[in-house]
Protein backbone atom coordinates (compact mmCIF):
# COMPACT_ATOMS: atom_id res chain seq x y z
CA UNK A 1 0.00 0.00 0.00
CA UNK A 2 2.90 2.23 -0.49
CA UNK A 3 1.23 3.47 -3.28
CA UNK A 4 -2.34 4.77 -1.47
CA UNK A 5 -2.68 8.10 -3.02
CA UNK A 6 -2.27 6.94 -6.73
CA UNK A 7 -4.90 3.94 -5.62
CA UNK A 8 -7.81 6.07 -3.54
CA UNK A 9 -6.83 9.25 -5.04
CA UNK A 10 -5.54 12.60 -2.60
CA UNK A 11 -8.60 13.44 -1.16
CA UNK A 12 -9.69 9.76 0.27
CA UNK A 13 -6.00 9.76 1.25
CA UNK A 14 -6.23 12.39 3.14
CA UNK A 15 -9.09 11.26 5.35
CA UNK A 16 -7.80 7.23 5.77
CA UNK A 17 -4.61 5.50 5.92
CA UNK A 18 -4.34 1.82 5.43
CA UNK A 19 -3.55 0.20 8.68
CA UNK A 20 -4.23 -4.00 8.29
CA UNK A 21 -5.01 -6.09 5.76
CA UNK A 22 -6.18 -9.85 7.11
CA UNK A 23 -8.73 -12.44 5.20
CA UNK A 24 -10.17 -10.36 2.78
CA UNK A 25 -10.68 -7.21 4.83
CA UNK A 26 -8.60 -3.81 4.84
CA UNK A 27 -8.58 -2.15 8.19
CA UNK A 28 -8.56 1.57 7.57
CA UNK A 29 -7.44 4.20 10.13
CA UNK A 30 -9.74 7.20 9.90
CA UNK A 31 -10.78 10.48 11.53
CA UNK A 32 -14.00 11.52 12.93
CA UNK A 33 -16.94 11.62 10.44
CA UNK A 34 -14.87 10.85 7.79
CA UNK A 35 -15.90 7.46 8.49
CA UNK A 36 -19.53 7.67 7.97
CA UNK A 37 -18.54 9.32 4.69
CA UNK A 38 -16.18 6.21 3.42
CA UNK A 39 -18.68 3.48 4.83
CA UNK A 40 -21.22 5.16 1.88
CA UNK A 41 -18.34 4.70 -0.60
CA UNK A 42 -16.93 1.47 0.51
CA UNK A 43 -18.56 -0.60 -2.66
CA UNK A 44 -16.90 1.77 -4.96
CA UNK A 45 -13.63 2.12 -2.88
CA UNK A 46 -13.21 -1.64 -2.54
CA UNK A 47 -13.76 -1.41 -6.54
CA UNK A 48 -11.01 0.37 -6.73
CA UNK A 49 -8.50 -0.87 -5.02
CA UNK A 50 -8.98 -4.10 -6.59
CA UNK A 51 -9.25 -2.61 -9.95
CA UNK A 52 -5.74 -1.54 -9.13
CA UNK A 53 -4.28 -4.95 -7.80
CA UNK A 54 -5.54 -6.19 -10.45
CA UNK A 55 -7.51 -9.06 -8.28
CA UNK A 56 -10.33 -9.04 -6.11
CA UNK A 57 -7.83 -9.45 -2.50
CA UNK A 58 -10.58 -6.62 -0.96
CA UNK A 59 -13.83 -7.91 0.35
CA UNK A 60 -14.64 -5.65 3.48
CA UNK A 61 -13.17 -2.33 4.91
CA UNK A 62 -13.07 -2.25 9.06
CA UNK A 63 -12.98 1.39 10.23
CA UNK A 64 -11.07 2.29 13.35
CA UNK A 65 -10.35 5.34 15.36
CA UNK A 66 -7.80 6.82 14.31
CA UNK A 67 -5.42 10.34 14.00
CA UNK A 68 -6.43 12.55 10.48
CA UNK A 69 -3.36 11.68 8.15
CA UNK A 70 -1.44 14.82 7.43
CA UNK A 71 -2.79 16.11 4.45
CA UNK A 72 0.31 18.23 3.78
CA UNK A 73 2.89 15.91 4.49
CA UNK A 74 0.54 13.25 2.12
CA UNK A 75 0.82 16.00 -0.78
CA UNK A 76 4.78 16.92 -0.59
CA UNK A 77 5.81 13.32 -0.96
CA UNK A 78 6.48 12.20 -4.04
CA UNK A 79 4.50 9.79 -6.08
CA UNK A 80 5.81 6.21 -6.25
CA UNK A 81 6.72 5.40 -9.52
CA UNK A 82 4.23 2.71 -11.96
CA UNK A 83 7.30 0.02 -12.30
CA UNK A 84 6.90 -1.21 -15.60
CA UNK A 85 5.60 -5.10 -16.33
CA UNK A 86 8.55 -7.78 -16.80
CA UNK A 87 7.69 -9.92 -19.72
CA UNK A 88 6.20 -13.34 -18.99
CA UNK A 89 6.71 -16.08 -21.40
CA UNK A 90 4.56 -19.45 -21.58
CA UNK A 91 1.79 -17.59 -20.62
CA UNK A 92 -1.41 -16.54 -22.59
CA UNK A 93 -2.57 -13.15 -22.66
CA UNK A 94 -5.27 -12.70 -19.80
CA UNK A 95 -6.11 -11.53 -16.07
CA UNK A 96 -2.89 -14.03 -14.74
CA UNK A 97 -0.31 -12.91 -17.65
CA UNK A 98 -0.96 -9.32 -16.68
CA UNK A 99 -1.00 -9.62 -13.09
CA UNK A 100 2.21 -11.47 -13.06
CA UNK A 101 3.69 -9.11 -15.10
CA UNK A 102 3.61 -6.09 -12.96
CA UNK A 103 3.80 -8.31 -9.83
CA UNK A 104 7.64 -8.89 -11.76
CA UNK A 105 7.53 -5.45 -12.57
CA UNK A 106 7.19 -4.72 -8.82
CA UNK A 107 9.72 -6.73 -7.60
CA UNK A 108 12.45 -5.53 -9.88
CA UNK A 109 11.56 -2.03 -8.98
CA UNK A 110 12.69 -3.22 -5.14
CA UNK A 111 15.35 -4.89 -5.90
CA UNK A 112 16.73 -1.48 -7.29
CA UNK A 113 16.37 0.45 -4.58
Amino acid sequence: MSDWPALVGPGIAAMATPRRFSGGTLTLGVGGPAALELQHQATELIARINTALGSRLVERLRFVQDSVPDAAAASQRSPVPVPVPVPVEGLPDGPLHDALARLGGRIAARARR
